[in-house]
């Protein structure tokens, strides 16, 4: 029985991370996410290839794991 619950409970968390991934965060929050200043950020556009989704014509939000990706992409340059 103790062991279904923690596997219940290991479920739960894993769900929560990748929900927490997959949340579209603004550029202040990517920022943050990034752990980069402001304008560095537009490099990371520019040269990491980081790509918007788009909620609207004026607001951009960004994947978590999308601007992981372009870290990686702007180490390896």
């Amino acid at each position: 029985m103790i062991a279904a619950e923690v596997i219940e409970l290991a479920h739960q968390m894993a769900d929560e991370i990748i929900s927490r991934q997959q949340r579209p965060m603004n550029r202040a929050d990517a920022v943050k996410h990034a752990n980069i200043d402001q304008k560095d950020f537009d490099e990371l556009i520019i040269r990491g290839g980081l790509q918007p989704v788009y909620i609207s014509k004026t607001k951009r939000r960004y994947l978590p794991k999308d601007v992981d990706a372009a870290l990686e992409r702007m180490k390896n340059i």
